[in-house]
């Protein structure tokens, strides 16, 4: 019997926009994603048999990160 473990970990992530009117009916908007940097990482182990005798077949870490996202957008009507 083989099983698989997998535990996940996430650092939290941070959005925040502004808004201003500017030209009468137009709106420039500023938007910030991810200013955390968040970063999720993946620990799976899998063992050949039960558990608690603990034979470890194989143990895989996996990590990734999201990059900050920034946006500059203007609207109204043309």
């Amino acid at each position: 019997m083989k099983l698989k473990q997998w535990t996940k970990t996430n650092k939290p992530k941070a959005t925040f926009y502004v808004e201003q009117k500017v030209f009468g009916t137009m709106k420039l908007r500023f938007d910030a994603k991810n200013i955390l940097k968040a970063k999720t990482a993946y620990d799976l182990t899998k063992n050949t048999g039960n558990i608690s005798l603990g034979a470890i077949n194989y143990n895989e870490i996996r990590n990734a990160s999201e990059a900050r996202v920034f946006k500059l957008t203007l609207q109204g009507t043309f």
